[in-house]
């Protein structure tokens, strides 16, 4: 009786599987690896970084000025969640 062995090779979004049920024969079976990744980030709206710069304007004192500043750090607080 044969032994089988499984070896796994990554090609990008799909998962190449090499069967070996004989010495001599060996089968690709590709296995769609979708369902088992980790969930996409998804890009922070405009509207959330408007309204993150606004709150991080209004807890600066409502300065001139700075938002340039509030916008790219709302934007990257909203990228790290």
């Amino acid at each position: 009786m044969a032994t089988k062995k499984a070896t796994a090779k990554k090609t990008g979004p799909v998962v190449a599987v090499e069967v070996e049920s004989k010495p001599a024969k060996k089968a690709v079976v590709k296995k769609d690896v979708k369902s088992t990744a980790e969930p996409a980030l998804v890009a922070p709206t405009r509207q959330e970084i408007e309204l993150l710069a606004y709150h991080l304007w209004i807890q600066r004192g409502k300065e001139h000025s700075g938002d340039v500043q509030d916008w790219l750090e709302a934007e990257h607080h909203l990228k790290k969640r």
